[in-house]
C-alpha cells in the first residue's frame, strides 16, 4: 500500500467496477504491469497505454482508467514480486465525459519515494522475521561522511566492531558499523541512547544488517534515522 502525498487525477474510461460506491468515498486501485487498451462507453474515449506512456489502474481485478506518467519503477516492483496499491477518492459524474465518475489518487511526492519503498520492501525480505530492530538518531556528519550524498542508503551485511581505546582512557570504546567493502555506515559513542542495546547485539548476534533514511532537523541540520538490525 502506497503513501499518500499528494493528489493526481486518475482518467476514468470504465467506472462500472466501482458503481456502488459514493461520492467521496474511498476505494483501492492496483497498478497494473502491463499494457492494456480502453475505451470508455460513455465518452467514447479510447487510450493505449503502450503509445499513450500511460499507467493502467485496476479495481477488483478490472481495468478503470490510466495516470499519464512512466511505469518504469511498476515494472521494477512486478519484477521483484510486489504489487502496488493505492487509495483514491471517489468524484462526482463528469458531465463532459458521459456522467463518468472521477478519482482522485492519493501516491507519494515522488518517484523516489516509490523506488526506495521497493527497495526497502526488497531488503527486508531478505531479513529474517525473528531479527531485531534497533532505531536511533545520527547527526555527526563526520560519522557518515562517506554517505551523505545519499538520502538513503541499505546494507544487509554490515559488520559491527569495538574501536580501540587509548590506554590512558577509561571511555567506553566506540561503536563502528561498516559495509562488506569497508564504507563506514556509522560510529557510535556511549552518549548515544542506543549504545547500551547495540552493544549487547553486537555480544550476541552474528548478522546485522542496516537501513538509514536522510533527516533534517529544525535547526537545518542534516541527518540520518538508522534501523540496525541483528539475528
Amino acid at each position: 500500500m502506497l503513501p499518500g502525498g499528494f493528489t493526481r487525477t486518475l482518467y476514468v474510461y470504465d467506472d462500472s467496477p466501482f458503481q456502488s460506491a459514493s461520492e467521496g468515498d474511498s476505494i483501492y486501485v492496483e497498478f497494473f504491469p502491463g499494457e492494456a487498451v480502453l475505451r470508455s462507453k460513455k465518452s467514447g474515449a479510447t487510450v493505449d497505454t503502450r503509445q499513450e506512456n500511460a499507467v493502467c489502474y485496476l479495481h477488483r481485478g478490472q481495468p478503470v482508467g490510466v495516470t499519464f506518467s512512466s511505469n518504469a519503477d511498476l515494472k521494477l516492483a512486478h519484477e521483484k514480486g510486489i504489487r502496488l496499491i493505492a487509495k483514491a477518492i471517489v468524484g462526482k459524474p463528469l458531465a463532459d465525459h458521459g456522467g463518468i465518475r472521477g478519482l482522485t489518487l492519493h501516491l507519494p511526492e515522488g518517484y523516489d519515494t516509490t523506488r526506495k519503498m521497493i527497495q526497502s520492501y526488497e531488503f527486508y525480505q531478505q531479513v529474517p522475521q525473528e531479527a531485531e530492530r534497533i532505531s536511533f538518531n545520527e547527526w555527526d556528519e563526520e560519522d557518515f561522511a562517506q554517505l551523505s550524498d545519499r538520502e538513503h542508503w541499505a546494507f544487509k551485511n554490515a559488520r559491527l566492531d569495538y574501536l580501540p581505546v587509548p590506554a590512558s582512557s577509561s571511555a567506553k570504546p566506540h561503536i563502528q558499523a561498516s559495509s562488506e567493502d569497508g564504507t563506514k555506515i556509522f560510529r557510535l559513542t556511549a552518549r548515544n541512547n542506543a549504545y547500551r542495546p547495540i552493544a549487547a547485539a553486537l555480544e550476541s548476534s552474528e548478522n546485522f544488517a542496516v537501513l538509514a533514511d536522510r533527516r533534517i532537523a529544525s535547526n537545518g541540520i542534516t541527518g540520518y534515522e538508522i534501523t540496525l538490525m541483528h539475528w
